[in-house]
C-alpha cells in the first residue's frame, strides 16, 4: 500500500477510535486490556473493509484537489517561489460518503463514481438543473468537472451565462478557449467546447449579465426550474445579488473565488446555513484617505484618487439620486444634498452641450481650483507635524518631507493645471467625462465637436477661501448636516423628464472606463510632479490584479464539487458541509463548519417568509399579520419604494390601505 494512502487510512482509524470508543463505554489504558484490543481489531477490520471497498473509486473532484496540490509543488520546485510541503499531507472527504451499501452498475462511464454513491445518486447528478453565473477560469473548471461527473447528462440542464468576450489574457487558465476564439462570447464558446468532452451534457449558454436589468429573463419561471446555483464571479455586488435571489427562491448555492494562490469555497444551504451576504469581510483601504485626497506621493495614489472620483461621480451620486426619485426621505443628509445638486442642478438642461459644460467645470474644480486652495492653505513655509508612517508623507504643492522644515524642490507640485485645447490629455478628459456623464443620465451624445462647445464656455473665476479647513491627517470632515426635502426641491431643477439615471460601475475591462481613469490619474500626477502612468498600469492597479493560477482554480473547483455531492444526497446535518479556505503559498488548507443561520427573537431565519395566496388590501394584510403573528406594521416597502408608512399624511394612508 502506498505510504500516503496508508497514512490516510491509519489516520482515519485513529480518528474513529477517538469518537467511537467513548461511545462504547471503553477507555484508553496504558496497560494491556483484552476487551479494548478486541474492540480495536473489530473497528480496524471494519475500517479496512470500507477502505478496500472505496479504494477502487475514482472521483474527478478528488483528483482535481490532489492533482492541483501536486502541480503547485512542481511550480514551487521549478521557480523557487513559495514554501514547499515538507511534511505528511492528509486530506479526506469522508463526509461526502453515507457509509451504507449502495447498488451500482459496473462498466459505464461513471462507474468509478457510482462505487461510492450508487446509481441513485448518479441519476440525481444526471437530472440536476444547475445555473453557473460567470464563465471565466472557475466557470470553465466547473463545466469540465460537470462533464466528467455526469452532471446534467440525463434529463437535467446546466445554464451558463456571461456577457464577456474572450481576450488573449484569458487563454492561460480558461482552457476551454483557443486563440481562434478571440472576441467570441465566453458562454457559447465554452458550451460548444464542453460538448466535445461529453456529448451527453445538456447545456444552455446565455450572454446576459445577472442583475435587475435582466430580471425579464431570470424570472420566477427560470429559478423554479433550478436545483442549484454556482457563482464564478469576480465582483462582490454581483455575488450578493445572486445570493439575494437564492435566498428568495430558497435555492442552495456554492460560492467560490480565487486570488493568486488563495481561494475559498462556501456552501449556502437553505434553512441550514447563513447566506453569503450574512457575513461581510472588513473593508480595508490600501492608502490613507488624507494621502490620496491631498498629499499623494506616488502614481498609485493618483490612480486611487481617480478610482474614488469615478465611483463617487458616476456611481454613488447617480445611485443616491435614483433612490431619491423612487422614495424621497423627509430629511436629506449632506452627501445626498450634494449628490442631488450635481445631478439635478437648478436651471440646467439635459443635453449633450450640458454634459460638456459639466466636464469643463469638473476639470477646473479638481485640477485648478482645488489645487489653488491647497496652495493657499499650505504655503511653502508651512510646517507639518512629524509623521511616523511613510504612507502619510505629504507631497503637497510646494511642500516636501514632513519631518524637516526645508522642503526639497523635487517633491514640490509643479503647478495648477490650466485647461488648454492644445493639450491632448485635457481634451481627452473633457470628451470622456462628457460621454460618461451622458451615459449615466441617459443622454445621447451629439456630433457637435467638443472644442466647438468649449470655445463658448467661460473659465470660472476662483478666489481661495479664507479659513477653509483641510485635514492634515486621516480624519475626514464631519457631516455638516442636511436639509428638509421641501427646501432641497427648491434648489433642484423641476423638470426631470428625459433623464434616465444609470449608475456606472467601474469596469477595468471597459476601454472608456480605463482611459478615463488613466487620464484623471495623469492630470493628478501633473499637479504633484509625479511621473504619469499608462492604461495598462492603471488597469493593473485599479483592478488590484493578482495573476490567476490554474492550480488554485482547479483546487477550489474540486472542493466545490465535493460539496455538490453532499447537496445531491440531501444531507441535512450542518456538520456534513465544509467551508474551505486555501493558500498554497504557505501550505494552508482550513476546513470549517459553515455558520448556522441565525434565529431571530420570533424564531424566524432569513429563509422563512410569510406567503399570501390570495388577493387582499393593505388593510386586510395588516389585520392578518396582527391576528396571526401579533405584528403591527409601521412601514411597508418594496425595494426602494415605500408603500406605506406611519408618517404619511392621512389621505395618502387611507388611499394606500384600500389598495390591493
Amino acid at each position: 500500500m502506498p505510504p500516503l494512502i496508508l497514512a490516510s487510512a491509519l489516520s482515519n482509524y485513529s480518528s474513529r477510535l477517538i469518537t467511537e470508543c467513548p461511545q462504547s463505554g471503553m477507555r484508553y489504558s496504558p496497560f494491556l486490556h483484552q476487551t479494548d484490543a478486541r474492540a480495536f481489531q473489530h473497528l480496524a477490520q471494519s475500517s479496512s473493509n470500507q477502505f478496500s471497498y472505496y479504494c477502487g473509486a475514482r472521483l474527478c473532484p478528488m483528483d482535481a484537489v490532489i492533482g492541483s496540490l501536486c502541480a503547485q509543488e512542481v511550480i514551487k520546485g521549478c521557480t523557487g517561489k513559495f514554501t514547499p510541503i515538507h511534511q505528511w499531507f492528509y486530506f479526506d472527504a469522508l463526509s461526502c460518503v453515507s457509509h451504507h451499501k449502495v447498488d451500482y452498475t459496473p462498466g459505464n462511464r461513471y462507474a468509478g463514481q457510482s462505487i461510492l454513491f450508487g446509481d441513485q445518486v448518479q441519476n440525481r447528478l444526471m437530472s440536476l438543473n444547475t445555473f453557473i453565473v460567470g464563465m471565466g477560469a472557475i466557470g470553465c473548471e466547473l463545466l469540465k468537472n460537470f462533464a466528467m461527473m455526469g452532471v446534467s447528462c440525463g434529463s437535467g440542464t446546466t445554464w451558463v451565462t456571461d456577457m464577456d468576450r474572450i481576450e488573449r489574457s484569458n487563454l492561460n487558465r480558461q482552457f476551454l478557449f483557443r486563440s481562434t476564439d478571440m472576441m467570441r462570447p465566453k458562454s457559447t464558446t465554452a458550451a460548444r467546447a464542453i460538448k466535445e468532452l461529453n456529448k451527453d451534457m445538456n447545456i444552455q449558454a446565455l450572454e446576459y449579465q445577472v442583475g435587475h436589468p435582466t430580471d425579464f429573463y431570470f424570472n420566477d419561471q427560470f429559478y423554479a426550474r433550478l436545483d442549484l446555483v454556482l457563482t464564478a464571479l469576480d465582483r462582490l455586488d454581483a455575488r450578493k445579488f445572486v445570493d439575494l435571489k437564492c435566498v428568495y427562491y430558497r435555492l442552495p448555492m456554492i460560492d467560490s473565488g480565487t486570488h493568486g494562490t488563495r481561494g475559498h469555497c462556501q456552501p449556502v444551504i437553505p434553512h441550514l446555513t447563513e447566506s453569503y451576504s450574512s457575513s461581510n469581510d472588513p473593508i480595508t483601504r490600501d492608502f490613507a484617505f488624507c494621502t490620496v485626497r491631498h498629499f499623494p506621493n506616488s502614481i498609485e495614489h493618483c490612480i486611487q484618487f481617480a478610482l474614488d472620483y469615478f465611483r463617487g461621480v458616476f456611481y454613488n451620486q447617480i445611485e443616491a439620486a435614483h433612490k431619491y426619485t423612487l422614495s424621497p426621505p423627509l430629511l436629506c443628509s449632506h452627501p445626498l444634498v450634494l449628490a442631488l445638486k450635481d445631478v439635478y442642478p437648478l436651471h440646467a438642461s439635459f443635453d449633450w452641450p450640458s454634459c460638456v459644460s459639466w466636464a469643463f467645470r469638473q476639470f477646473h474644480d479638481h485640477f485648478t481650483n482645488n489645487i489653488s486652495q491647497l496652495l493657499h492653505n499650505f504655503p511653502p513655509d508651512h510646517v507639518f507635524p512629524t509623521h511616523t508612517s511613510t504612507d502619510h508623507h505629504p507631497r503637497t504643492p510646494l511642500l516636501g518631507s514632513p519631518q524637516t522644515m526645508s522642503f526639497p524642490h523635487h517633491l514640490r507640485c509643479r503647478q495648477c493645471t490650466l485647461l488648454s485645447s492644445s493639450q491632448p490629455t485635457h481634451i481627452q478628459y473633457i470628451t470622456l467625462a462628457a460621454h460618461l456623464r451622458a451615459q449615466s443620465l441617459g443622454i445621447v451624445p451629439q456630433s457637435t465637436p467638443v472644442l466647438h462647445i468649449l470655445h463658448s464656455l467661460t473659465v470660472p473665476v476662483f478666489t481661495p477661501q479664507e479659513g477653509l479647513e483641510i485635514g492634515e491627517d486621516d480624519q475626514q470632515p464631519v457631516d455638516p448636516g442636511g436639509m428638509s426635502r421641501e427646501d432641497l426641491e427648491k434648489c433642484l431643477v423641476e423638470d426631470k423628464s428625459g433623464v434616465t439615471l444609470t449608475p456606472l460601475q467601474y469596469d477595468k475591462d471597459d476601454d472608456v472606463h480605463a482611459q478615463f481613469l488613466t487620464c484623471v490619474a495623469n492630470l493628478r500626477a501633473q499637479n504633484y510632479g509625479i511621473e504619469p502612468t499608462t492604461v495598462y498600469n492603471a488597469r493593473f492597479v485599479s483592478g488590484k490584479i493578482v495573476p490567476a493560477m490554474a492550480t488554485t482554480t482547479s483546487l477550489v473547483v474540486g472542493l466545490v464539487c465535493l460539496e455538490l455531492y453532499k447537496i445531491v444526497q440531501n444531507m441535512t446535518d450542518l456538520e456534513s458541509y465544509s467551508s474551505t479556505f486555501v493558500d498554497t503559498a504557505v501550505n494552508q488548507l482550513l476546513k470549517c463548519t459553515p455558520i448556522k443561520c441565525p434565529v431571530s427573537k420570533f424564531a424566524w431565519t432569513l429563509w422563512d417568509r410569510i406567503e399570501i395566496t390570495h388577493k387582499m388590501t393593505l388593510s386586510q394584510l395588516f389585520e392578518y399579520l396582527r391576528d396571526e403573528y401579533r405584528v403591527n406594521v409601521d412601514v411597508l416597502s418594496q425595494g426602494n419604494a415605500t408603500l406605506y408608512s406611519f408618517f404619511m399624511n392621512k389621505d395618502k394612508q387611507r388611499t394606500r390601505l384600500a389598495m390591493e
